[in-house]
Parts: structure tokens; sequence; C-alpha cells
């Protein structure tokens, strides 16, 4: 699970590139267990940022990981 501090600094970062491309602020933003979502409310568009490292899981599961 990622931690809060994690959290907030990817959510520092996306709202950084954000304003580097001129992209509007979000509306909102959630952080889940493993993640934060960015909403915007009028274009009904959600970017979610998946922190989480599932590599070592990928691989007890046999999976490729690229």
């Amino acid at each position: 699970m990622a931690t809060l501090p994690k959290k907030i600094e990817v959510e520092t970062k996306a709202r950084e590139m954000l304003e580097r491309e001129g992209v509007p602020p979000p509306d909102r933003v959630e952080y889940g267990y493993g993640c934060i979502r960015l909403f915007w409310s009028e274009s009904k568009l959600v970017l979610v940022i998946d922190i989480d490292d599932y590599s070592e899981v990928d691989a007890k599961l046999g999976l490729e990981t690229h």
C-alpha cells in the first residue's frame, strides 16, 4: 500500500505536470488504497495514477512484467 507521504508527492508531481502542459487543475482528488484519482467534473474525466509496485506479486504469479 502506498503511504500518505508518497500519495502527496505523486499528487504534487501530477499537478506540476498538468500546469506545465497547460491542463487545468482537477476539480477533486481522491486517495485510494494504492493510487490517486484526479477528477475533472465538466469534461467527465478521471485520471488514475497507480502508485503501488506489483512486480513482486506478478513474479510470484508467473506473469510477465514490462
